[in-house]
């Protein structure tokens, strides 16, 4: 730095020097062309007071035109000017060179900055492309997954039906247990009905097993030659019933899965035949063929499944945005033994709307046991379209489908979410699925 200032002071000496013998016009032109170089570069330095110096070069006109009027030298008028402009720019260069506060110094704070921010948008780059193919993988291997339960539930489903095929359930039968003979073995109670009722004659021996099966009901494997012949004098229990009036009758015991998709098929009959009563013109033909409804020949199907998992990862941007968008009114109902309903309702106009909304429920739960399903739109021909999913929990989106029928409303839909508590509820909670989508749907205020 004092090398800098030495150089500084001869060239000021030499100046001074030439100054002295210029005339005055050049002294002013020189003064100008040193005022602008001057009030540039001050224009560097954002912390000098531009307005100050102005003044300044003002000052110094005003007494370079004294000075020359008075007879002063040019080195006499400028020496003063000169050395207050010589301390300005070391205070520059100082402002420029610091090496902890200087402009370099923040220069090159600042090229730091960018190039570690580039380093790490290219980490978070490496890392995105990451996740985006262990989500592809991950989608792959749930999709795998989905596929291997889905056989699995058909080779269980399998397995039951044929450990239930020497079955037979009696319905609506009343009976009482001898003192001392055990609850869970009804064989005896079983003999003695088919003696009394069907004049048979079977051997105890062919009675494999028996218990109970809900209310006065009794399920018993029987020896497959003495099941052909219950059902050969099964007529003979016409005109037969209990204290309750009740018929008593014989069935096949049948899987739970294929009775309920048999009794949704039917209440799904009933439904659509409803829909076009009062409806002017050619009524459709509506029939149920084994555990599908089929319409002038065309099956049925389910407009608005419930996702699955993989549906619910592997959603595109545009989509995903338009789900996070979406606002859903929620209620909770605690019900008895641990089990938790909740209720969500938003406005759907079309199928595409419900089938985003239930995207949505399913991944505000993602862990749910049951997100049933229940809507009502209108469709381009004005009419109302009601559809429904009961997602594991056979029956419970016939109740929401009945609340939305209750209040008269359209485009909307109503999810009810399960959280099984570890106890079953029994018919119990179809009540706790009607009250909760009758509260959401009031809470909602949609009309």
């Amino acid at each position: 730095m004092g090398t800098k200032n030495t150089i500084v002071t001869r060239k000021m000496s030499a100046s001074l020097a030439s100054l002295s013998m210029a005339p005055p016009d050049h002294v002013d032109s020189l003064l100008d062309r040193s005022l602008d170089r001057s009030h540039d570069s001050l224009e560097i330095e954002n912390d000098l007071d531009l307005q100050a110096s102005q003044e300044k070069f003002e000052q110094l006109q005003n007494d370079v035109s004294n000075g020359i009027a008075e007879g002063k030298s040019s080195a006499e008028i400028l020496m003063p000017f000169l050395f207050d402009m010589n301390e300005q720019l070391a205070r520059l260069n100082r402002n420029v060179n610091d090496s902890r506060y200087g402009l370099k110094s923040r220069i090159k704070t600042v090229i730091g900055d960018t190039e570690d921010n580039t380093d790490r948008i290219i980490q978070l780059e490496a890392e995105n492309k990451l996740l985006r193919d262990n989500q592809q993988v991950m989608i792959g291997l749930m999709q795998r997954q989905a596929e291997t339960i889905d056989r699995m539930k058909s080779k269980i489903e399998d397995l039951i039906k044929r450990s239930m095929q020497d079955n037979i359930v009696i319905h609506n039968h009343e009976y009482t247990l001898e003192d001392g003979q055990p609850a869970w073995d009804l064989r005896p109670v079983v003999l003695d009905f088919l003696k009394s009722n069907l004049n048979m004659d079977p051997d105890e021996r062919e009675i494999f097993v028996a218990h109970k099966l809900g209310e006065n009901s009794i399920v018993a494997r029987v020896y497959p030659g003495l099941k052909n012949d219950v059902f050969q004098n099964v007529d003979k229990l016409k005109g037969v019933k209990n204290s309750k009036n009740k018929s008593v009758y014989i069935t096949d015991q049948q899987p739970e899965a294929p009775r309920a998709r048999r009794m949704y098929a039917k209440e799904l009959e009933k439904e659509l035949t409803a829909s076009y009563s009062g409806v002017p013109g050619k009524k459709p033909k509506i029939q149920v063929k084994k555990d599908t409804v089929f319409v002038n020949n065309e099956p049925q199907k389910n407009h608005c499944p419930a996702p699955k998992p993989i549906d619910v990862l592997n959603i595109e941007p545009d989509e995903r945005e338009k789900i996070d968008n979406l606002s859903l009114t929620e209620v909770e109902i605690k019900a008895e033994k641990g089990s938790t309903f909740r209720g969500l309702c938003t406005k759907a106009s079309n199928r595409p709307e419900v089938r985003r909304a239930y995207k949505k429920a399913r991944m505000m739960y993602p862990a749910a046991t049951h997100i049933m399903c229940g809507y009502a739109i209108k469709t381009s021909k004005d009419k109302l379209e009601y559809g429904r999913d009961d997602d594991g929990e056979w029956g419970g989106s016939h109740r929401i489908v009945e609340a939305i029928k209750a209040k008269n409303l359209s485009n909307i839909v109503v999810f009810v979410i399960r959280q099984f508590g570890g106890q079953h509820l029994g018919a119990k909670r179809f009540d706790c699925i009607k009250s909760c989508a009758e509260k959401v749907i009031k809470e909602s205020k949609i009309k």
